[in-house]
């Protein structure tokens, strides 16, 4: 866990309990879940700084805990910049990305976006392992595989599904390879992953049925490797894709064989993971009870701290408290589904693909709620997102969340705003 955040999150717990305040009281005043601050103290959760000038004014600390966190971040991207500058020299980029395994649209990005990719991508442990001091070819596309999944909201999915396609295809050629009856279960379980993620991509891009074809061959391959981890997470993503293509009984089935998967692996998160996207097929079918019973069992778990090899871009206390307002939203409850929208906001940086998504849903509550403005405000950026980061899915989210706050404020100025930024950066048509 990072020091800096158990440090931050110990101060908070000793100034919170010096006030003689409860955790709900202080998430009451920071406008955020009691879980939330949960995570905080413990130091589970990276929180932006507008989160900790809410805080610092919560606990009357008189600027001291803000100050702390500036320091703390100051140090840290001391540290990250020193450590991306001794990688940009001792590795070349352009002979990592431009590996025979990767495709000519990858190349194209590279060439166009030079400065930003050596920006992500210069981090010299992942990319000493791709550079030759791992010479095992499974081990390099691992770190390969994993370097690109913990970099995809600065990325973006357009240069992620090119990268992950290249990465597939040398999979697959190393598969061949194999005799028969003799294929690694590490490299079927790692060409799973590649499969799971490209489903999702394809779903981002409103490709279902490309979606499908991959999360088919992804469980197949998790089952080959005896991978249970590997074939929940797939199950987890797969039934999303049901649930949201209004098929939630078969995203259901899914998520229950998720959740046993889940449970073979004995990895708490996947459990919670599971039982959000129960919660999600539940609520699409307007099953309330059982569909906060599923949310506040994967709240339980999360908030329960267990280590867990599952990573928070793949599932964390951020995606889920989106699910949980997601759901909430779905059942008609905007009230409650607020404070959960708002934690899932703030646990993602500004400028990120995740972001975006979060800030769609809290604008979806804030509309239910009549803060028209500041849903406009929220949708404006995560149009900016979109079409900065190529993101279909983002796009069309944002474009049904502006029908929503039209029928709700068709005369607000804000919302008259957004329609033509919408219509400027080509999400939306010239006779919105």
């Amino acid at each position: 866990m990072d020091p800096d955040r158990i440090a931050l999150g110990s101060m908070a717990r000793q100034l919170r309990l010096k006030r003689d305040l409860r955790q709900v009281d202080v998430a009451l005043l920071c406008f955020v879940d009691r879980t939330y601050i949960t995570h905080i103290e413990r130091g589970d959760s990276k929180a932006p700084r507008t989160f900790w000038e809410r805080l610092d004014r919560a606990l009357v600390a008189e600027g001291n805990i803000l100050a702390e966190y500036d320091a703390r971040a100051a140090r840290a991207n001391t540290s990250a910049l020193t450590s991306n500058g001794s990688a940009a020299q001792a590795v070349d980029l352009h002979s990592i990305l431009s590996m025979d395994h990767l495709d000519a649209d990858l190349e194209a990005w590279v060439n166009m976006n030079r400065r930003k990719a050596l920006t992500v991508l210069s981090l010299a442990g992942p990319l000493a392992l791709l550079s030759g001091s791992a010479t095992d070819p499974v081990s390099r596309l691992r770190a390969l595989v994993e370097l690109t999944d913990s970099h995809y909201d600065q990325l973006g999915p357009q240069a992620v599904w090119s990268l992950h396609r290249g990465q597939a295809a040398m999979a697959d050629r190393l598969l061949n390879s194999c005799p028969t009856g003799t294929r690694p279960p590490q490299l079927l379980s790692i060409r799973a992953e590649l499969g799971r993620r490209l489903g999702w991509m394809a779903y981002d891009a409103g490709d279902l049925e490309q979606g499908r074809a991959e999360y088919t061959k992804a469980r197949k391959h998790a089952d080959d490797a005896n991978d249970p981890r590997a074939c929940a997470l797939v199950l987890c993503n797969w039934s999303l894709l049901e649930t949201r293509d209004h098929q939630p009984g078969i995203g259901l089935d899914h998520a229950a064989a998720a959740m046993e998967w889940a449970r073979t692996s004995g990895d708490r998160r996947l459990i919670a993971y599971a039982s959000d996207m129960s919660a999600e097929a539940y609520a699409a079918r307007s099953d309330e009870r059982r569909c906060r019973t599923a949310l506040d069992f994967a709240e339980e778990v999360i908030s329960s701290g267990a280590e867990s090899p599952t990573p928070d871009h793949t599932y964390g206390p951020g995606l889920s408290a989106g699910f949980r307002a997601e759901c909430l939203l779905t059942l008609g409850l905007p009230q409650v589904a607020t404070p959960a929208a708002i934690a899932c906001v703030e646990q993602f940086e500004v400028d990120t693909v995740s972001r975006g998504f979060a800030e769609v849903g809290l604008a979806n509550a804030l509309t239910l709620g009549g803060e028209v403005d500041e849903a406009a405000r929220l949708l404006g950026h995560g149009a900016d997102l979109a079409l900065a980061f190529g993101s279909p899915r983002l796009a069309m989210e944002v474009c049904e969340s502006h029908e929503r706050l039209t029928v709700s404020a068709p005369d607000a100025s804000t919302v008259r705003q957004l329609g033509a930024k919408l219509i400027h950066h080509g999400l939306a048509p010239a006779d919105l």
